[in-house]
């Protein structure tokens, strides 16, 4: 088995194993580090899959944030598949620790490069969805995975970023399965009144001086906009769009089918934005907004390096059913 220097999933670190130097994925113990703002080198940012939500068997498409770690930073070579084993329910960590290496039985490549494209396993619904697997080895069937907060499942998908120091990145796709233990009548409902997951985009990023803002010029290239004064210490306000039905592309409202009370119940989708910079320091590196919150802003500090030069800034927006967007800044420090 390769040894990795991290495992991504999503904005965070996982590192598996212990002590220093080159982390082992034979070691036992998890750790999650969110405090990942701070870009110096090559980086796998986020995943992003469209469509957001489909049914196994349908093509999707997949988009990599590649970080770069500075304006002339090399884009490494990365190796993208889907894996198709369950994880154990003793496993530490959010996938079968098999989907981590750079190839295996498991493991269905489907490209290479900061994008992909391929068909979502089959038997999605039976590996990580309320499809009871079959029998195999003269052992039991296996129980069905149980769905998340939002009431889904999700197809793995994985990025082996290539290296002296090798890293692995975790994404996904919410995929389309039945409902377990739901009546005909109560699956009609379910299906009538649910809209699949579209991702969210931001729509755009300000300075926030008193009452007034003043917005950035997204894109890789610098804008005379996005000019900020060295060790400023700024407000800066991410914002979406304002749903008040779906499909949309902020906090979209849905369904999910609750199997201890046995109904469908109407929820709201929670956002979250993610802040990466190649300098100057975020307060936090994670902000966003509760599905009871209908606000469609999030604020957070940022300190602008002491040091003149320019500086990538990047949010990455996510909301609680699986979908990703992003938008990139280019600002110069004077």
């Amino acid at each position: 088995m390769v040894a990795l220097r991290s495992i991504r999933k999503i904005g965070y670190t996982l590192a598996v194993g212990a002590g220093a130097g080159l982390l082992s994925l034979t070691g036992c113990g998890v750790d999650f580090d969110d405090h990942l703002s701070l870009v110096s080198e090559p980086r796998v940012l986020a995943i992003r899959s469209e469509p957001a939500e489909a049914k196994p068997g349908t093509q999707v498409r997949y988009q990599a944030l590649v970080a770069r770690g500075g304006a002339d930073g090399v884009l490494p070579d990365m190796g993208w598949a889907f894996c198709n084993e369950r994880k154990p329910l003793a496993e530490l960590g959010p996938v079968n620790l098999l989907c981590l290496e750079r190839e295996g039985e498991n493991l269905v490549q489907i490209g290479e490069g900061s994008t992909a494209q391929g068909t979502l396993p089959r038997q999605g619904c039976r590996n990580f969805g309320p499809s009871a697997p079959p029998a195999s080895g003269g052992e039991p069937a296996g129980r069905p995975v149980d769905p998340d907060a939002s009431g889904g499942y999700h197809q793995p998908v994985r990025i082996f970023v290539e290296g002296p120091e090798p890293a692995v990145t975790l994404g996904q796709t919410r995929i389309v399965c039945g409902l377990a233990g739901a009546t005909p009548e109560q699956l009609g409902e379910f299906n009538r009144r649910y809209t699949a997951n579209q991702n969210p985009e931001l729509q755009g990023l300000s300075v926030v001086r008193g009452g007034e803002e003043r917005a950035f010029v997204p894109g890789p290239e610098f804008d005379p906009a996005n000019v900020v004064r060295a060790g400023e210490r700024l407000r800066l306000r991410a914002s979406w769009a304002s749903c008040a039905e779906a499909p949309c592309t902020g906090a979209e409202p849905y369904v999910v089918y609750e199997v201890g009370a046995r109904t469908v119940v109407d929820r709201r989708e929670s956002i979250r934005v993610s802040w990466y910079a190649t300098g100057g320091d975020f307060a936090q590196s994670g902000t966003g907004r509760e599905a009871s919150d209908f606000d469609s802003t999030t604020d957070n500090i940022w300190t602008a390096p002491t040091q003149p030069g320019p500086v990538r800034l990047w949010t990455v927006i996510r909301d609680d059913r699986g979908g990703v967007g992003w938008q990139e800044f280019l600002l110069e420090v004077e």
